[in-house]
């Protein structure tokens, strides 16, 4: 997401999902390091397949949204246990 959002000045508004609560707590410092103050970023441990009852929690997505991005690759944490993430 970080990319993203560096990437795209345009959009201002960013929810991520996992259910991984570790990759959740290595993301949250990582995008608060990147955010602006006129872009908001939400991180939600929640399934994929939940995304429209998420999305409907957020009020400011009354518009809709502009896309999704979704990873649905494996996790480098899963494949190489000895790797060390800051």
């Amino acid at each position: 997401m970080k990319q993203v959002i560096r990437g795209h000045p345009e959009m201002k508004f960013f929810v991520g999902m996992d259910v991984d609560s570790v990759a959740h707590d290595i993301a949250q410092p990582r995008l608060d390091a990147v955010l602006s103050g006129d872009v908001k970023a939400f991180t939600v441990l929640k399934n994929f397949r939940d995304v429209k009852s998420v999305l409907r929690e957020f009020s400011d997505l009354h518009m809709g949204v502009d896309g999704i991005l979704m990873d649905l690759g494996m996790s480098s944490m899963q494949v190489c246990s000895t790797t060390k993430y800051a």
